[in-house]
């Protein structure tokens, strides 16, 4: 039935690729009501619209034709929502990141190759059949990180409060700054 469910809400969510302004009452409670939409009031003035990814309360917004950010609504699960950074261009700012102490919450949030089966036991992989079971070990901004999803984007934050928003809006304003300055030079 659940299945069911989702896919109907796929179904309508693929005809009427809806605003998440319209959803996030939907999911959202609380504090984090206010955090959401106030990020995406801060996107969209920023010149990164979200816009419906095609996935059940998925939105990814772009910048210079490319992702910057996604963002989930998680239905009836928590964390109640996720903005997920593919910060293309880090190692051209990384000094800066470490100057304004952000590596934390980029090492805080990182996907790692593991869930919570049916059973609740936390140490099952996102799929055993795949050669990435376990994760791998990065590294991030000078620091060994073991498990880390070999699928996931920069980091992911969950359920992120007013301080790792405003980091996370850091980032993204040096990952769009950096954007622009290559298409600056692509252009000459």
């Amino acid at each position: 039935m659940s299945e069911q469910k989702n896919e109907s809400l796929l179904q309508e969510q693929k005809r009427t690729r809806p605003k998440i302004e319209n959803l996030i009452p939907v999911y959202i409670t609380g504090d984090n009501q206010k955090i959401v939409f106030d990020f995406v009031a801060w996107l969209r003035e920023n010149k990164m619209s979200p816009g419906w990814a095609g996935f059940t309360n998925s939105w990814t917004a772009n910048y210079k034709g490319k992702s910057i950010c996604k963002i989930t609504l998680c239905n009836n699960h928590e964390p109640s929502w996720s903005v997920t950074l593919p910060l293309r261009h880090v190692s051209k700012y990384e000094e800066t990141i470490i100057n304004e102490r952000l590596q934390d919450i980029v090492w805080d949030n990182q996907q790692f190759c593991v869930h919570k089966d049916r059973s609740g036991r936390t140490d099952v992989h996102c799929n055993p059949n795949k050669e990435c079971a376990g994760g791998v070990i990065r590294t991030i901004f000078g620091k060994e990180i073991d498990g880390v999803c070999r699928y996931s984007w920069f980091a992911r934050f969950l359920d992120p409060d007013e301080a790792t928003i405003n980091g996370i809006k850091r980032l993204l304003e040096l990952e769009q700054r950096t954007r622009a300055e290559n298409a600056a030079k692509k252009s000459k």
